[in-house]
């Protein structure tokens, strides 16, 4: 693989930390790869294996959970981190943290989570990973959160305006302190990425579209008739962000067109010969290199290059460079996550699910956010409540509480809660 040259150079305030730690003496490890360690080792990190990406946990170990997601996302961010000649370990520690703040019981969980906190600082799954890195999860008796450097806090930070000026993509007001520390030699645009968080921005959507398809495919969801189907390719082709984004990239209409034929063939053709002349082993196979084959094809499209009035203004070259992808293969990437969609999200067997996980997690809300709500809370929770009458504080805890739980978790205690014969004093939650 051919890299660029020269390097990023990484200066000393990218390898800050909030608090100054005490050097080991014998530390052979880069701060990044510290870095990873700690995100390795935080319970946060370990909770993603009970997270739904798309299918539950409980419908079969062979589909992807938060935790496998995030580490294939990482194998993908760290090809991308090389083509650009990228710090890899930077690179994979922002794709292995990339997904921590995420609720349980997938998108479902997350949208209903920014319905409930609307009226209280909102809720944004990006939001919540810089807080579980600075506040929520625990290093060190003598600081919070796992005191990373900043330029790994900045790699995960893909939106940088603040709640309720943007309520889509924000990070939360009272946070605002921590994301000005992080992105203190950014560029001077209120939505510029770092190179790293780039990467691992197109490395999450790369991953998310091949390894769906790969899940979708081994669930039965897409096949040869699926994507003969005429119907289907018209109201992927008419999607809205499907038009918007042609638009952005000055595609027309026909060469959209085009891309969605070629992408329709590249996966029919191994499609049907799964399914019609391949014996299971050859299907497997089969289905395991259309992934990989897909998977090279998008990192091999992305290169770096220099961003543009950004010399002699930055001072890290983390903002110094941009990831630069193919107009085409972008499009691509976002008809194949339109495919899943229309195939997978959309459809009524996963449709009921989701608006079960939604109802069981507004209720826990409701029910915690009581007046004697709090008292339901783990001690340690109640400890974060300096003023329960303050609803605002107690929704951010409340929120915090029920984003970092796992499916199983969140039922449980719904059940605690609300099933007579359900629920045990000797149970800890």
């Amino acid at each position: 693989m051919k890299k660029i040259s020269p390097s990023v150079k990484y200066n000393p305030q990218d390898k800050a930390r909030q608090v100054t730690e005490k050097g080991k003496g014998d530390e052979e490890r880069s701060p990044f790869e510290i870095d990873r360690s700690r995100v390795i080792h935080s319970a946060a990190f370990r909770r993603l294996q009970g997270k739904t990406q798309v299918f539950a946990p409980r419908e079969g170990d062979f589909f992807r959970t938060r935790l496998t997601h995030s580490l294939e996302v990482a194998q993908v961010a760290k090809g991308i981190a090389l083509r650009c000649n990228a710090d890899t370990d930077l690179a994979e520690t922002a794709a292995l943290i990339h997904d921590l703040g995420h609720p349980p019981f997938g998108h479902a969980g997350g949208e209903e989570l920014k319905t409930l906190m609307e009226d209280f600082g909102g809720f944004e799954a990006n939001a919540q990973n810089l807080r579980l890195l600075t506040k929520l999860e625990k290093k060190a008796a003598n600081h919070q959160g796992l005191n990373l450097t900043r330029a790994t806090i900045d790699a995960q930070l893909k939106y940088k305006i603040l709640f309720p000026k943007d309520k889509k993509k924000f990070i939360y007001a009272e946070d605002k302190d921590l994301a000005d520390w992080a992105g203190i030699n950014s560029f001077p645009s209120s939505d510029s990425q770092a190179l790293e968080c780039q990467i691992m921005d197109w490395a999450d959507e790369v991953s998310y579209a091949v390894h769906d398809l790969e899940d979708g495919i081994h669930a039965g969801f897409i096949d040869t008739r699926t994507l003969a189907k005429s119907q289907l390719s018209q109201s992927i082709l008419q999607a809205g962000n499907i038009q918007t984004k042609a638009t952005r990239l000055n595609l027309s209409s026909r060469k959209v067109e085009e891309l969605w034929e070629s992408l329709s063939k590249d996966i029919g053709g191994p499609l049907r010969k799964m399914e019609f002349d391949a014996t299971h082993q050859e299907a497997r196979a089969l289905r395991k290199t259309l992934t990989s084959q897909l998977i090279g094809k998008y990192i091999h499209a992305t290169k770096r290059t220099l961003r543009t009035g950004a010399q002699g203004v930055v001072k890290s070259e983390r903002y110094l460079y941009e990831v630069s992808i193919e107009p085409e293969i972008r499009l691509e990437v976002s008809l194949l996550n339109q495919l899943i969609w229309k195939t997978i999200i959309e459809i009524p067997q996963v449709f009921t699910l989701e608006s079960k996980a939604r109802y069981l997690l507004a209720k826990i809300f409701f029910r915690l956010m009581q007046e004697d709500g709090h008292k339901l809370l783990p001690s340690d929770w109640q400890e974060l409540i300096l003023d329960p009458n303050n609803e605002h504080e107690k929704a951010r805890v409340v929120c915090d509480y029920i984003s970092g739980m796992t499916d199983t978790y969140a039922q449980n205690l719904y059940s605690r809660l609300y099933l007579p014969d359900e629920g045990s004093v000797y149970t800890v939650m």
